[in-house]
């Protein structure tokens, strides 16, 4: 394969942030999908260095985590911990495409072009990050039409380029500055072109008002500092002290040069002071840990977890299906003894590679990893499939460049190829699946809004892999009536479990109530109180009060405080 086609590829893992197209149900899908089609294709056309064993080297902590992940996920799924195959399917899809984007990264460095893989992949950061502090601008002025190319932002909104969220904007700027340090590290970018491109991207940050911005900033400055010596950093102290007083100033006058040009200032800077909800969520997610500590609730079941405590907290208002920080994530999906060696490995992995860091270009994407990371903390960017793969992708360069002593695991070409066709298989598999549930999802809209029709006429589509989606459509398509049967009900049971959304939660607790189970209805619609908050229980009181009257008296048995 052509030199040209390998950087096209690898350009295509960050050109995903700059998709403006994000529809339900799964908003990041198309993104997404770019990202992956990048890495896979990527994985199959790099080449190893003339004179060297065709194969792939893996650090055995991250071969191991992959294991214990996999190993997990099976046994959830066999014992019906995940409710829904396609939950299992998606979770390993990810996990596979976290191991292909490491070794992607590490083939790049052990490649016959590993500087030029390199290059293009932090250049293609840099680049995409540009582009997307340039579309953040028009959003926030709205001096331009950019049509179908960019995301509308909401009225008031702050400016989030194509990736549709501020703190993901953040964190692709971020990976830029990284970018732009990496290239400017290999002389590839100079001080006449460094300056002005730092400048831009710390706008950007300033501009998402993201808090993980100012750990991003503070982290990065912090690590330039400690490893500029030992990893012979061509940035100086000056410089990276500078970055971080643009970042605090940029940050500081945000607001009042908004109010001087009359343009929305997103929100205030205390508010970006303000840990919000996630302090109390984060107890009620502990609190959720200690309830089920060996098994966990299962991959991508946080829904669960919160609905599982949300009678004995705070309302918190909000539904999550992430605990926005990465360890409870995986402490609720995995349990304890399993959640704890994965991130246990995890944080060994990080300390031997930083002790072995002497190599300016691993320092700076371990910058890049540990800044996406710090994001999840936070939030959840590595269920993002646009940023998990960089991370991944960061992740085995720095095993290549700057290994540490310790066992590895050893992959022929042969096993590679493979494996890099059996994950475009189920990638493949998953897309045919999501298509047809995006525009399924898309009908059921319309004619729920009652346009062009006046009830829901079209069926639920089949979904053989993605059978949660499949199930929700036709939840999405089930009335709550009496008579229902046994099976009707664990369905349902088993999608509001799932999606705990405000009509998912009250359509099963209704037909709960219109099938003898008075009480367990009533338990339901407390589940939702604590998790919506009182305003959204007195309106669907108000409800249940109504359909008592008029059609469904089986109701009036129904107790709701």
């Amino acid at each position: 394969m052509s030199l040209r086609l390998t950087e096209f590829l690898v350009a295509l893992t960050a050109a995903a942030w700059l998709v403006p197209n994000h529809y339900l149900p799964w908003p990041a899908a198309w993104g997404d999908a770019l990202a992956i089609i990048g890495l896979l294709l990527t994985l199959l056309v790099v080449r190893p260095a003339v004179g060297s064993v065709a194969g792939s080297r893996m650090s055995w902590q991250l071969s191991g985590v992959a294991v214990v992940c996999g190993m997990v996920i099976f046994v959830q799924f066999m014992t019906g911990k995940l409710l829904f195959a396609g939950d299992a399917v998606m979770a390993v899809l990810y996990v596979w495409l976290w191991v292909a984007a490491v070794l992607a990264g590490g083939a790049m460095v052990a490649s016959s072009n590993r500087s030029d893989g390199l290059i293009t992949l932090t250049g293609a950061w840099l680049f995409a990050a540009l582009l997307s502090v340039g579309i953040a601008l028009v959003q926030w002025t709205g001096a331009l039409n950019l049509g179908i190319y960019a995301v509308d932002l909401p009225p008031g909104g702050r400016p989030f380029a194509n990736v549709a969220q501020p703190n993901l904007f953040c964190t692709v700027c971020f990976l830029g500055l990284c970018g732009l340090l990496w290239l400017h590290q290999r002389q590839k970018v100079h001080d006449a072109g460094f300056w002005p491109s730092a400048v831009f991207l710390l706008l950007g940050m300033v501009m998402s008002q993201s808090r993980t911005g100012w750990l991003q900033i503070g982290l990065l400055v912090i690590w330039g500092l400690v490893l500029r010596e030992r990893a012979g950093l061509r940035a100086t102290r000056a410089q990276l002290l500078a970055l971080g007083a643009l970042f605090v100033a940029g940050a500081l006058l945000w607001p009042k040069v908004c109010d001087a040009l009359l343009l929305p200032a997103g929100r205030a800077l205390n508010d970006q002071m303000r840990t919000g909800q996630r302090l109390p969520y984060w107890h009620a997610m502990l609190d959720a840990i200690g309830r089920e500590p060996l098994w966990g609730y299962g991959w991508q079941q946080v829904g669960a977890a919160q609905q599982r405590v949300a009678q004995d907290h705070p309302i918190i208002g909000e539904y999550f299906e992430h605990s926005h920080n990465l360890i409870l994530d995986l402490l609720l999906w995995n349990g304890v003894p399993f959640g704890g060696l994965i991130i246990g490995v995890l944080v060994w992995w990080f300390a031997t590679r930083i002790r072995a860091c002497q190599d300016a270009r691993a320092a700076w994407l371990l910058a890049a990893a540990g800044g996406v990371i710090t994001h999840g903390m936070l939030e959840y960017p590595l269920d993002y499939a646009s940023f998990l793969i960089p991370v991944g992708l960061a992740m085995g360069a720095v095993d290549g460049l700057s290994p540490s002593k310790g066992a590895s695991l050893w992959i022929p070409l042969r096993a590679k190829l493979l494996f890099t066709l059996m994950v475009s298989a189920v990638f493949v598999a998953v897309s045919v699946d999501y298509l047809k549930a995006e525009g399924n999802y898309r009908i059921l809209r319309l004619e729920s809004a009652r346009i062009g029709t006046d009830r829901i006429v079209t069926p639920a589509v089949q979904l053989p892999v993605l059978t949660q989606l499949g199930a929700f459509l036709k939840f999405a398509r089930t009335e709550a009536t009496p008579g229902m049967q046994a099976d009707q009900l664990e369905r349902m049971r088993k999608v509001a479990e799932r999606f705990g959304y405000p009509p998912v939660l009250f359509r099963y607790a209704l037909a709960l109530a219109l099938n003898g189970q008075p009480v367990e209805a009533a338990h339901q619609i407390q589940i939702l109180r604590h998790i919506w908050g009182d305003e959204m229980y007195v309106q669907l009181k108000e409800q249940v009060a109504g359909l008592a009257a008029t059609k469904y008296p089986e109701l009036k048995r129904l107790s709701l405080p």
